[in-house]
């Protein structure tokens, strides 16, 4: 039963992911899109490579930080590199990146305690998605309490304590505590700085075709973060556009402009890493044969 549940799930996500996909590309003026694309300077590319490169740093940063949790291992810079960019790879396998936490196999680690890892990277790269996305959405939705909106954003803010609270109170957990305090703060202040140097990208991608300004483009690109912690299609592809096309369009950012950035982006960000983490797995099965 169970393992129907699964295949049944599997499908449904894949039929969410066309259906979006139809439903925005349907949307699009291809013409404009390809006229938008070329609008972009030389100078906004080698930006958007820069930031793009600063961005997986932080979050490279962010996986060492994690796989620290197990003090027995000490891995090199080429292991953290090499099973980071297998992970960002293995986020296109199945709907909803699950496919992601395959990367602890690629690396010498407990995989009990890999596994952990994975799960407090994940949490962290939702939690750095959500708290900027929180505080948004206390500008962007208006007719919403702004008391309500308040107690949102601080409930995403403090909820890494929570999170520190809940394994202090599971004994097995406990011991990792004293390491866990040392490596959330570090992990903090690497997703603080990820999320706006995509911020950054969005604006330099909309400013070269659109007329918005950068306050507009920090809330808007906030709130389309947040279509990441969604895990229903295939690295986000599709409910991002969608969410692209609904917020940027309360500018005056027309479909087409909105979707350019989402895909730009997300070439940028989530293809050419993804294509040098298959590259590593090519590597890895030609030294196993």
């Amino acid at each position: 039963m169970e393992k129907i549940k699964k295949k049944v799930s599997f499908l449904l996500k894949i039929l969410v992911s066309l259906v979006i996909l139809i439903f925005i590309y349907s949307k699009i003026d291809f013409t404009m899109f390809a006229t938008n694309i070329k609008q972009l300077s030389f100078f906004t590319i080698i930006i958007l490579i820069i930031t793009a490169i600063m961005k997986h740093v932080t979050q490279g940063l962010n996986w060492y930080y994690a796989l620290s949790i197990n003090p027995k291992y000490k891995p090199t810079s080429y292991d953290i590199i090499k099973s980071y960019l297998i992970g960002i790879s293995l986020g296109f396998v199945l709907p909803g990146g699950h496919a992601t936490y395959g990367k602890m196999y690629f690396i010498e680690n407990s995989k009990k305690a890999t596994f952990v890892s994975v799960l407090i990277e994940k949490f962290f790269q939702t939690w750095g998605n959500l708290i900027y996305a929180s505080i948004a959405a206390i500008f962007f939705f208006k007719n919403i309490d702004i008391w309500i909106r308040i107690s949102i954003s601080l409930a995403v803010v403090l909820s890494p304590l929570v999170l520190l609270l809940i394994i202090y109170f599971i004994p097995k957990y406990r011991v990792h505590i004293p390491t866990l305090t040392k490596i959330f703060p570090k992990i903090v202040i690497s997703q603080l700085i990820y999320v706006p140097l995509t911020v950054i990208q969005y604006w330099l991608i909309l400013a070269s075709f659109t007329n918005i300004n950068f306050i507009q483009s920090c809330i808007s690109t906030t709130l389309i973060l947040s279509a990441n912690v969604i895990p229903i299609t295939f690295s986000g592809l599709g409910l991002r556009e969608y969410f692209a096309i609904k917020v940027l369009g309360q500018y005056g950012i027309s479909n087409t402009s909105a979707v350019t950035a989402a895909l730009i982006i997300f070439f940028i960000n989530s293809i050419l890493p993804a294509l040098i983490g298959v590259g590593y797995i090519i590597n890895h099965k030609k030294k196993s044969i």
